[in-house]
């Protein structure tokens, strides 16, 4: 190609036609006047100093061969066709690093991108905004970083740092397969501002695909708005939010048709998952420090998740992992975990917590999932309290995992009519007198109205040993289910001890679990439990408990659940 080089004061209006098909070395400042310059057919525009401003041109197979510094003036518009990767927004004047602020740089390159239809391309390093970049349109271009940081820390405005829209339908047909890739856009937390939002007045936001990215320390940190539907994020980090993690409110049209969560981690911060509308699915993520709150008329689905801990919001108790209010959950093949087998994380009010205001039709379903242990659960799901499940919603197990914890733990021991099998006999929960069996030299008494001139509570059971008494049910038909019993204990002496005993047909003990506690402060009350899942060899269940010769103690809430 021939080789042209293009003076100082060119005009750019009258360009030769032998111009065409060459290489133009482009050394000066150059003020296209405020016209719109055709550059002719195939050439190249090789920057070796100097900036064009004041002007748009218009590309005919038009290459541009330069390093990333600044090429084009703020002003500078393309149309046409150009034979390029996508433009940087170095070539605007954006500085990698350098505590500037690059906004008027990167907006001017979004402009020319979305006019030519080419990528945005960022650098690896950390460009810093001060203003919102708005609405961005992915069917006509996308957003292509390689371990780029936006710092969006100076933001002081409400609005959406980034708000993907698509005026086409199906923009994948375009051979458009990331809408947003290899950006970690960071936050600080300003109210009102949020990191990205899908959706709005553009009538067909689908197939937006967000690939690789970090969404951090927002408000919120991923928005749903009207028209958003078939939105995918791959393998992307949403974390530290303040108040949401993802949102989609209630009301929205057009929305919600498949959102899927693939490889994603969701992590820390004050924020939640809050989904009133859609469908959802959540599939090889970790949710960490996070609750899941499914609302009115979503529907959730995670599978092979890892689901550990719920938010940690200072100003309320009502901490559960899976929160679905109206709404129908479904968690498949999922790993649960407490941090401590031993006591569990005193926020957590309750695991899940299912409510409806039309039984029957919406719910929580957990299926071939491991679930933790933890002794500090009381054995019962009434509202506020500490459980396994609270609300009165449809909660159904199926083929449920127990972790082996320290001393066995403590399941959580809900009512709920999806368990399929629980002993209840009045307030007594596991009876009066005359439902178990009862041995030894002590005494064991029921139906207490309070310890005398020690604590106002009714306790159900008062055993002064040396006493055993238990109880026992057939369990054949429900092996690969989940046992677990537990209650509260106050000793006044000794030690008292509770025992959840699996039994074959000819009365062997194959599993033997025992809690233990004593305490002489009647300020102190126990929250005991054990669990395990039932085998196959196993044809009944026992349940005892057992004050030795010196101790003295009350009980109250002793339930057996078995789902």
């Amino acid at each position: 190609m021939n080789i042209v080089s293009i003076p100082a004061g060119f005009d750019f209006t009258t360009i030769p036609t032998t111009y065409a098909n060459s290489i133009w070395e482009l050394e000066e400042d150059y003020d296209l006047g405020g016209v719109s310059v055709e550059i002719p057919e195939g050439v190249v525009l090789k920057f070796l100093h100097g900036i064009i401003r004041n002007g748009t041109l218009k590309g005919k197979n038009t290459c541009i061969n330069s390093d990333l510094y600044q090429i084009f003036d703020k002003d500078i518009l393309f149309e046409g066709t150009w034979n390029i990767e996508g433009i940087y927004p170095e070539w605007y004047g954006a500085k990698i690093d350098s505590g500037t602020d690059d906004f008027p740089a990167i907006q001017s390159a979004i402009i020319a991108c979305a006019n030519i239809k080419k990528n945005m391309v960022f650098s690896s390093g950390t460009y810093k905004i001060n203003s919102l970049l708005g609405t961005i349109d992915f069917s006509k271009m996308s957003i292509i970083g390689n371990r780029t940081t936006i710092d969006c820390s100076g933001i002081s405005a409400s609005g959406s740092v980034i708000n993907l829209q698509s005026i086409i339908k199906y923009p994948h047909h375009k051979n458009i397969l990331s809408s947003l890739e290899g950006i970690a856009l960071v936050g600080s937390h300003v109210p009102g501002v949020i990191g990205l939002s899908i959706g709005g007045n553009l009538s067909n936001n689908n197939d937006c695909v967000v690939n690789q990215c970090v969404i951090d320390n927002f408000e919120t940190n991923v928005r749903f708005f009207n028209n958003a539907w078939r939105v995918k994020f791959t393998n992307t980090a949403i974390s530290r939010a303040q108040k949401y993690h993802i949102y989609a409110p209630d009301s929205l049209t057009n929305y919600g048709e498949c959102m899927i969560y693939d490889g994603c981690f969701i992590a820390d911060g004050a924020g939640s998952i809050e989904l009133h509308h859609g469908y959802h699915v959540f599939s090889n993520s970790s949710i960490d420090f996070v609750s899941v709150k499914g609302r009115s008329a979503s529907i959730i689905k995670l599978t092979n998740c890892h689901i550990e801990n719920p938010n940690q919001q200072e100003d309320t108790k009502s901490y559960y992992y899976i929160d679905c209010e109206d709404a129908k959950m479904n968690l498949q093949d999922c790993n649960i975990v407490m941090n401590n087998s031993n006591n569990g994380d005193e926020r957590t009010i309750a695991l899940f917590r299912c409510v409806t205001s039309n039984e029957g039709t919406n719910g929580l379903t957990i299926t071939g999932s491991y679930l933790p242990q933890t002794g500090i659960y009381r054995p019962y799901g009434k509202e506020g309290s500490y459980s396994y499940v609270v609300g009165n919603g449809y909660v159904q197990f199926k083929d449920i995992k127990v972790y082996d914890g320290v001393d066995n733990g403590s399941l959580a021991l809900p009512y709920s009519s999806a368990y399929q099998n629980y002993l209840n006999n009045g307030n007594a929960q596991l009876g009066n007198i005359n439902g178990w069996n009862t041995k030894g030299e002590g005494t064991a008494e029921a139906n207490l109205i309070s310890p005398p001139n020690i604590d106002p509570k009714l306790y159900n059971f008062h055993l002064v040993g040396e006493v055993t008494f238990d109880q026992s049910i057939n369990v054949q038909t429900l092996r690969g289910s989940v046992a677990t019993f537990g209650g509260q204990v106050k000793t006044i002496s000794g030690t008292v001890y509770l025992y959840l005993q699996m039994l074959d047909v000819d009365n062997n003990v194959k599993i033997n679990l025992r809690r233990s506690y004593s305490s002489n402060s009647w300020g102190d009350i126990a929250q005991l439990g054990l669990c395990h899942s039932i085998p196959n060899n196993v044809d009944k269940i026992r349940v005892r408990c057992f004050a030795p010769e010196d101790a003295e103690c009350y009980l109250d809430d002793l339930v057996l659940c078995i789902f």
